[in-house]
């Protein structure tokens, strides 16, 4: 989901009439807020370390801080169940045909980004795409987004939780993100 910082205005904005967006961006932008993106943190090794009480074999302090912050802070599975569990994606999911949301997931869902893969995180979910669907079923569909009161309240509660989550992320958790950034060798 593009916040307003840059580029085209959010769906929450096009909704409540402050901003213009064609039916189909409407209904890109719409559908990608019910989306939510989390990786898996594979982390075997890690609780059978702390299992056995051998996690002393990572004997660099800063990785071993590092790692244990990473895999027992509850904020990244917090996050995801956020978007799985939000009011607006279930709103969008009970309210928009299904032939509509499939069309959109296939032309505009998210990508799947590999383990590493740091430069391809930024394009995995806001992309330029086309929904390949009659201009009528587009414009139902977006006319059904923008009448719904309802819908625009649960998006602002989504807009909302999404960037508590990245101040969360960027911000509140910097020193967490700074080590990663570091141990990784690159910005992700």
């Amino acid at each position: 989901m593009r916040q307003d910082r840059s580029g085209p205005p959010s769906s929450i904005h096009a909704i409540t009439g402050k901003a213009t967006l064609s039916d189909e961006a409407l209904l890109i932008a719409a559908y990608r807020a019910t989306q939510y993106n989390g990786n898996t943190r594979r982390r075997t090794t890690f609780d059978e370390l702390t299992s056995t009480g051998e996690i002393r074999l990572i004997r660099e302090h800063a990785l071993r801080d590092l790692a244990m912050r990473v895999y027992t802070s509850t904020m990244f599975d917090d996050i995801v169940e956020e978007g799985q569990n939000s009011s607006y994606r279930r709103w969008f999911r009970l309210n928009i045909p299904h032939d509509v949301q499939q069309a959109v997931e296939k032309a505009c869902g998210d990508r799947i980004v590999l383990p590493g893969d740091y430069a391809g995180i930024g394009n995995s979910i806001d992309y330029a795409c086309s929904i390949d669907l009659s201009e009528e079923a587009i414009t139902t569909a977006a006319a059904q987004v923008r009448s719904d009161a309802e819908a625009a309240s649960l998006l602002r509660l989504r807009v909302a939780d999404v960037e508590t989550n990245l101040f969360n992320l960027t911000v509140y958790d910097r020193n967490l993100r700074d080590k990663l950034r570091a141990f990784a060798k690159t910005a992700p």
